[in-house]
């Protein structure tokens, strides 16, 4: 297996989805947490050559940050994450 191909399956896989079924849309967040700031512009742009090869349409890419904080036991619950969330769907899906 490339190299190429084996960094996309290693990258999606630490990929977390949450789907929308009513309207095809799917959320996926994928942590930055492991990368230095230069690298993020390079990782996004792979993130979008791997969403076209998988065949899926990019709605919307945002940064997110997720401190890890329960409120209701006003503790820390799980470390701190920062990242990037992509809204997508399949190519072959038509809008409403």
């Amino acid at each position: 297996m490339g190299k190429l191909k084996q960094k996309m399956i290693e990258e999606m896989d630490m990929a977390v989805d949450t789907v929308f079924a009513s309207n095809g849309v799917t959320f996926t967040k994928h942590c930055t947490d492991h990368l230095g700031w230069g690298e993020i512009p390079h990782f996004i742009t792979r993130l979008r050559d791997y969403y076209k090869l998988l065949g899926r349409e990019i709605i919307e890419v945002n940064s997110y940050h997720n401190s890890g904080w329960d409120f209701l036991s006003d503790a820390q619950a799980k470390p701190a994450e920062n990242g990037i969330e992509i809204k997508w769907r399949e190519s072959n899906v038509q809008s409403i």
